[in-house]
């Protein structure tokens, strides 16, 4: 099969999942034999003020580069667009006639931040409301300048969203925001839910440490919940904090015994690392759309501990219920009901794995999206 992915990598400065996604997505297709062209646009870490000023002319009207010469010279048998922002405009979709299947990976079409979080709580405003809320608290970067021109994108709601509307076939990543978007007013017809896979970090899970080591890691920004994790952690455990970010010189201050802040890994060995813990812990306190940092620990056969409330939460709870906390109680008690399950528990997380995110599963459902997106226009 001849596949096109459109994608607008995200500044390299900052850890993004979703860029991950893509880049295996692209390395998984091609293993399997099919010809993938990836047609993609970096944001600059520090864009100059003329290249700013140009990715709000094409935020705001939908105007500006576009994948249309390479699609035609390539002649892909389907087109699957990850992310169009901001390098993309959101125009030539309805001037390729070829089938498309769009992906969200968060939640940039409902909301100006996309995450559907304000002020340390869940929020839909822009959803139940107008856009304009968004605007009103400048929910992108802090800025209502910056905010603008997705404001100006976002009136009319998903109806007038170009890409969602030409799409034939849409994939979310977790029944979550599945809901989140039919809430939006998505047309079920063309959703579908597909979680993203990963290759397996281990071929069997390893035993635990001899003492309780846990790992969190992540971009250092509130609605990922590390600053409550610091608080909450109990006095006699031992916490690896792996990132950088804004909160991160308070995080540094706020940590207590057994906690420390560490500089962010590459990600191969991140991953290579994981085995060496007891578990990690999710901390996150946004929806999340899947939350790619569980399914590589239990890639790793290692267990996860989640903050309830999120997408990442709610493969932890299919797990076991027992390692979900909202407080610093529970957060006790499911830290150690996972050293005390021991191999057991790292067993169990492994067979999850297996049985719901290998690369090879996400691949054959993926094949078969494809497949219904060109059958669709026979």
């Amino acid at each position: 099969m001849r596949i096109a992915v459109v994608h607008s990598f995200y500044r390299t400065s900052i850890p993004s999942g979703e860029n991950a996604v893509v880049r295996l997505l692209v390395s998984a297709l091609r293993e399997r034999g099919h010809e993938v062209r990836l047609i993609s646009r970096v944001t600059p870490d520090k864009p100059s003020v003329v290249r700013s000023v140009r990715f709000a002319g094409t935020v705001s009207t939908g105007v500006g580069p576009d994948p249309l010469d390479e699609l035609r010279s390539f002649r892909p048998d389907v087109t699957h667009v990850h992310n169009l922002f901001p390098g993309f405009g959101d125009r030539w979709p309805s001037a390729w006639s070829g089938p498309l299947v769009a992906s969200l990976h968060n939640y940039r079409p409902l909301c100006a931040s996309g995450i559907l979080f304000r002020d340390g709580e869940p929020c839909v405003e822009c959803v139940t409301d107008s856009a304009v809320a968004g605007l009103r608290h400048a929910c992108y970067r802090g800025s209502r300048t910056a905010t603008l021109p997705l404001t100006i994108s976002h009136l009319g709601g998903l109806e007038r969203n170009r890409l969602l509307r030409r799409a034939d076939l849409i994939t979310v990543p977790s029944p979550r925001a599945r809901e989140h978007y039919l809430a939006a007013g998505l047309d079920p017809r063309s959703l579908r839910v597909l979680p993203s896979g990963h290759q397996p970090v281990t071929s069997s899970p390893h035993p635990p440490p001899d003492g309780p080591r846990w790992i969190a890691a992540g971009r250092f920004v509130p609605e990922k919940g590390f600053m409550d994790l610091v608080d909450w952690w109990p006095m006699d455990g031992s916490l690896d904090l792996v990132g950088d970010g804004p909160q991160g010189a308070a995080l540094r201050d706020a940590a207590g015994p057994g906690v420390s802040v560490l500089p962010p890994l590459d990600h191969q060995s991140y991953l290579e690392r994981l085995e060496n813990y007891t578990g990690f812990v999710f901390a996150s306190m946004w929806p999340e759309t899947q939350g790619m940092a569980v399914v590589e620990s239990l890639a790793a056969g290692v267990p996860v501990v989640a903050r309830t409330g999120s997408a990442g939460a709610d493969l932890v709870a299919e797990l076991d219920p027992r390692l979900l906390y909202s407080d610093p109680r529970s957060l006790a008690e499911s830290l150690q009901y996972v050293t005390a399950s021991g191999m057991d528990l790292r067993r169990r997380a492994y067979g999850f794995f297996q049985r719901h995110f290998t690369k090879e599963k996400w691949m054959i459902a993926l094949e078969e999206t494809y497949d219904e997106a060109i059958g669709g226009l026979r």
